[in-house]
């Protein structure tokens, strides 16, 4: 999520839980989700910030929106710790992991690819993606 939005923390917070409780009402009969559901649909390109689904590998498996100057393809299927700055990526490394072990949602700062090559600075959520009592992916 990028940290320079027009809006609040508290309003992109409500948003997220928004966000959230709809996904929870559209879960599948076994109340649970495939965590590709944001990225789908009308609204997701209009997100004022990115999601991207990623494994416990880190592997991108979906994302709401790409950056002008790269490609979906060479997007998806990625590791998602090429796009981080290589001094926050033992911090993504670990906030990751952390969600995937815990289960509980993990926030912090990082800087990572921007606009057409730029470094850009991104208040970064990370949502565990649960499945039947696991972790599967992860919102971030």
């Amino acid at each position: 999520m990028k940290a320079t939005s027009s809006k609040s923390k508290k309003e992109l917070l409500q948003e997220i839980k928004q966000l959230q409780q709809q996904l929870q009402s559209k879960r599948a009969p076994e109340n649970e989700i495939s965590g590709f559901d944001i990225l789908s649909g009308p609204q997701s390109g209009q997100l004022p910030f990115f999601v991207i689904v990623v494994d416990k590998k880190r592997i991108v498996r979906g994302i709401n929106k790409i950056l002008p100057g790269y490609k979906k393809e060479d997007v998806i299927g990625s590791s998602s710790d090429q796009f981080i700055s290589k001094e926050f990526l033992p911090l993504h490394i670990k906030k990751v992991n952390s969600a995937f072990k815990n289960k509980r949602t993990e926030h912090f700062m990082l800087h990572a690819d921007g606009e057409n090559g730029t470094k850009s600075w991104y208040e970064t959520y990370v949502i565990p993606i649960i499945k039947k009592g696991k972790v599967v992916h992860a919102y971030t």
